[in-house]
């Protein structure tokens, strides 16, 4: 039986690409993405529920990650700091993830369903649960994200 050490860093290995690029499209900048992610990971090794399955723990993973960054925005830290222009290492994105860039603008409750469903790959149904939403505001905010992207990527 592996050791809790072990579990834990097999899940860092598996989901720490998820997690930061969902940080990453809600704070826009590195060192910050880093500090989310390590408190998602703090409360997955110390506040995690017991799982049902895989599936169970990456949906609590998306859904504490896209609280932690919310949270992050709302923070009296974070509303009196000053963003330093050009002096951040920012995060580059190969070619192929090119997208995202795109995806980064979109209001948040757009770029959730963006995110959950075609990185992800989550159901309309999936999404619903995850956002506690209906399943007709998933499409709705879907079928608007879309639209708002093909005008974007138009320009």
């Amino acid at each position: 039986m592996k050791r809790d050490e072990e579990l834990f860093e097999e899940d860092y290995q598996k989901y720490s690409p998820l997690v930061f690029r969902i940080a990453y499209s809600y704070v826009k900048n590195y060192d910050d993405c880093q500090d989310l992610m390590q408190e998602v990971f703090y409360r997955l090794l110390y506040k995690a529920p017991k799982f049902k399955s895989e599936e169970h723990k990456k949906c609590w993973l998306i859904r504490i990650t896209i609280n932690i960054c919310k949270d992050y925005h709302k923070s009296f830290w974070n509303s009196m700091t000053e963003k330093l222009d050009g002096n951040t290492q920012d995060f580059d994105y190969s070619q192929q993830e090119n997208i995202i860039g795109y995806v980064q603008v979109l209001p948040n409750q757009y770029k959730e369903i963006i995110l959950l469903y075609y990185l992800c790959g989550y159901s309309i149904k999936e999404i619903a649960e995850i956002l506690r939403l209906g399943e007709s505001a998933v499409k709705m905010r879907l079928s608007r994200a879309r639209k708002y992207l093909r005008i974007q990527m138009e320009e």
